[in-house]
């Protein structure tokens, strides 16, 4: 396993609870911030964000633009918010379009234009007040093939299906709650295909249920009226005897969704086969010494030793991992015998600068740098991924 050193480093004004890499350039990212009263803070500061979302207290952020070259790491913009920023997104249909997920209940939308040096870079566009002043939206991700839809995560325990009209047309916006937990949910993701969404949260259950196919032709659509259609067929399930604590990542790997990784506050990294109707069971796992918050892939492909895959992990006490996920026999990550062949976690490389909870990890793919956050200390790290250990297709 190979121990990696740190190329550049700085702090910021507010600490740092994500960061997610312009896909328009390849040495910008932004670093979204979360900051409670320095009143209250100074009172809390062993908890993690999960017990900040139980307090009713004045919450503000920002949203940092980074200047990210080879060598160095640089502050190029730094814009206030009126509440704690949890997630960002880049639009996958619209890059320009960065989205926040916040303090308050709400999804704020900002334009990225690298033109803009005058107004800033970044530029606030709107914001929806999906849900009360008083609920957190702690994560979100975008449909795969319908642009207007996303599924977020609350602090009251639940799971939505969002939508966002686009400003040009006269439909409103909606919310239709999917799925509900028992305490505090914190990610949920959609099957690659869209047929299905997960959430997990801090009850220990991993959620499911399965959705029916979105247009994806651009023509605006009510989130109620498509899942009508598809009530007959619909199924859900609650997976709660696989993770000893929260689940806070889940990652699937093939089209349906029936192989995920996930990760859990019991320090865990799994491979897990979910079908949507039979036995779920564990395929693999690997203690990372430290509770997995996120997980983000950095490539697949065949070798000799079978199929493979790479992924960067943010550990909230130990740093961040990078694992090897390997499948010997089988038909490859995405095929019918999902389940089929073995499955293998490794260890094989570690960044451990972080000396507080480590809420954020992005790479810029084609250089191979990282950079990672971590809370408390409010720090920004940038490293290189070691190009001996990792697969060469990130560097490409």
């Amino acid at each position: 396993m190979v121990s990696i050193a740190s190329i550049s480093s700085l702090v910021l004004d507010f600490p740092p609870c994500c960061v997610e890499f312009w896909p328009g350039s390849k040495d910008w990212a932004v670093v979204g911030t979360y900051l409670l009263e320095k009143s209250e803070d100074e009172n809390c500061k062993g908890e993690e964000i999960a017990e900040h979302s139980k307090k009713t207290q004045e919450r503000n952020g920002s949203l940092v633009l980074l200047s990210v070259e080879a060598e160095s790491v640089t502050v190029l913009q730094t814009l206030p918010t009126p509440f704690a920023i949890l997630d960002i997104h880049f639009d996958p249909f619209n890059s320009s379009i960065l989205v926040a997920a916040t303090s308050t209940g709400s999804v704020a939308l900002y334009t990225l234009n690298p033109q803009s040096l005058d107004q800033g870079y970044i530029t606030h566009s709107r914001t929806i007040q999906f849900f009360p002043l008083s609920s957190l939206i702690t994560s979100f991700v975008f449909h795969p093939s319908a642009p207007s839809v996303l599924a977020c995560t609350l602090s009251t325990n639940a799971t939505y299906l969002l939508h966002i009209p686009r400003p040009d047309t006269p439909v409103c916006s909606e919310t239709v709650q999917v799925l509900t937990h028992d305490l505090e949910a914190w990610i949920t993701a959609f099957a690659p295909d869209g047929s299905g969404l997960f959430s997990g949260a801090d009850d220990a259950a991993l959620r499911y249920v399965s959705l029916p196919q979105f247009d994806n032709t651009g023509v605006e659509q009510s989130i109620s009226s498509v899942l009508q259609q598809g009530a007959d067929t619909r199924v859900d399930w609650a997976e709660r005897k696989i993770h000893g604590a929260g689940v806070t990542a889940v990652l699937p790997l093939t089209s349906s969704g029936k192989v995920c990784i996930t990760g859990s506050y019991d320090d865990y990294l799994r491979v897990v086969y979910v079908p949507k109707v039979g036995r779920r069971r564990v395929l693999a796992e690997e203690n990372l010494g430290g509770g997995v918050w996120r997980v983000k892939t950095l490539g697949k492909w065949r070798s000799e030793k079978g199929f493979e895959m790479d992924l960067l992990v943010c550990c909230m006490y130990a740093g961040v991992r990078l694992i090897r996920l390997r499948r010997i026999g089988g038909e490859g990550f995405d095929a019918e015998g999902d389940q089929d062949g073995k499955w293998e976690l490794e260890v094989i490389g570690r960044f451990e600068e972080h000396k507080s909870m480590n809420y954020g990890c992005d790479v810029v793919r084609g250089k191979g740098l990282v950079v990672s956050t971590s809370f408390y200390d409010r720090l920004v790290c940038l490293w290189r991924l070691p190009k001996d250990t990792i697969s060469n297709h990130i560097f490409e």
